[in-house]
């Protein structure tokens, strides 16, 4: 589960994405907030849509593999917003940033952190923590960006 810490900081855990070297429980991973999603990379592509979600969570058997990061229990995760250039969230007016917030069996999940657009490269940690193989979905509710697929999914390593 994850474990909320101070001010925009929380706990959170990830690993690479596939290819990617895993992360080591005492390391930093970086996750950026880019177009529209979440990806472990510096831009994010529509083809790192974690799961469609609906108001009520997640729809059952849409996992995206390629939107799995894996993380080892008790690493760091960095959230960046790199949410910049034409389409992004910068570009709207009317786009107020993203956060991040854990599915919890609610419409809302659990808050994590979030960054205003306009506002260059702001980030927030999480750190977390589970056992092995657990997934941990999280989407994007600021103007329901989940619904242009603005999620993601952390897996759990030893």
């Amino acid at each position: 589960m994850i474990q909320r810490a101070a001010g925009l900081a929380a706990t959170l855990v990830l690993i690479g994405l596939p290819g990617a070297a895993p992360a080591r429980a005492d390391s930093t991973v970086e996750i950026s907030m880019s177009n529209f999603r979440y990806c472990a990379a510096k831009t994010c592509s529509p083809a790192d849509a974690g799961y469609v979600r609906q108001d009520n969570g997640p729809v059952a058997g849409t996992d995206n593999p390629h939107g799995i990061v894996d993380v080892p229990a008790g690493a760091t995760v960095k959230f960046v917003y790199r949410d910049t250039g034409p389409g992004s969230c910068d570009s709207f007016q009317q786009c107020p940033g993203h956060n991040v917030r854990i599915e919890d069996g609610t419409a809302e999940g659990t808050r994590v952190g979030g960054t205003k657009a306009r506002m260059g490269e702001l980030s927030f940690t999480t750190t977390v923590t589970g056992q092995p193989g657990t997934l941990i979905r999280y989407f994007c509710s600021v103007n329901k960006h989940w619904q242009l697929g603005m999620t993601g999914i952390l897996r759990v390593t030893g």
